[in-house]
């Protein structure tokens, strides 16, 4: 009486097979190592410079005072076009209306010329911002003046009142010819770098209508408060709205309640690739 079957292993039986078959290689089999996770990323296509229209000329001139790739430039050019259009102009969609506002990251190496390019590309902005500071602080000490005159004529109205020498008619008409209170002047920032999400809701709340978020060591602001672990999402939610070009309302304890319309924010940042790649791995900020 024989016995079972005995068992064979996988690679008994896939011998036996090969020899059935007539294969009769005897050649070692050689064992490639592990091959890697991520593949190569293939060479980009040439970047379509002609898509930039009027834009060009400015991108390969900063490309050919600075030598960097005409990518840096071409970024460089849109952000800073998309933040002295956005104010003024609106672009049509199929959902309706949409700011023209871009939100750009620059992925570039040390040494490949991106604060070169951005300082060009943005001089004037810089510049127009110098001289309205310079500006500012004399419209600072005017509206100081004129406060204090306004304050003293409010309580000089409202002490006749309360004192019982002027009627409720009398008082109001004063009042009405004093007019509201003079409200400051609005702080002529337009690049900030490195803002928390308080910050450019400040700005915004005072009257400022646009702001652009440039810089060209972006990991300032990617590692900084704003963007720490406790404060990602507010920030990252409160750039979404605004780039939508939803209202912002604020309510604030003391302040009340404010709805900001109108609001338009560009942003630039030119980071190294290890600091994008924290940005682009990190599945809050993509979602």
């Amino acid at each position: 009486m024989s016995g079972p079957t005995p068992f064979k292993t996988l690679h008994t039986q896939a011998a036996e097979i090969a020899s059935q078959e007539g294969f009769t290689d005897k050649r070692p089999v050689s064992h490639e190592g592990p091959l890697p996770l991520v593949r190569d990323i293939p060479d980009p296509d040439p970047y379509p410079v002609e898509a930039l229209g009027p834009l060009r000329a400015a991108a390969e001139a900063a490309q050919d005072l600075t030598q960097a790739p005409i990518e840096i430039a071409a970024q460089s050019v849109l952000a800073s076009a998309s933040l002295g259009t956005q104010v003024i102009a609106d672009v049509q969609t199929l959902g309706g209306t949409a700011p023209v506002s871009l939100y750009a990251l620059t992925i570039a190496r040390s040494g490949e010329r991106k604060s070169s390019v951005d300082k060009i590309l943005t001089k004037s902005i810089r510049d127009w911002e110098r001289t309205q500071w310079a500006r500012y602080e004399d419209e600072v000490e005017k509206w100081k003046n004129d406060h204090a005159i306004w304050k003293a004529d409010h309580e000089l109205a409202m002490k006749v009142f309360k004192t019982g020498k002027g009627d409720r008619t009398a008082a109001t008409a004063d009042l009405d010819a004093l007019g509201p209170e003079p409200k400051p002047p609005v702080e002529p920032a337009v690049i900030v770098s490195d803002p928390t999400v308080e910050g450019i809701q400040k700005l915004l709340a005072k009257g400022k209508m646009s702001l652009g978020m440039f810089s060209d060591e972006g990991g300032q602001f990617l590692g900084g408060f704003g963007m720490s672990k406790d404060n990602r999402l507010k920030t990252i939610s409160t750039l979404s709205s605004l780039w939508d070009g939803t209202p912002i309302t604020r309510t604030r304890a003391g302040d009340g309640t404010k709805t900001l319309f109108g609001r338009r924010i560009t942003m630039h940042l030119m980071v190294q690739p290890k600091v994008a790649q924290g940005l682009l791995g990190d599945g809050l900020s993509n979602d």
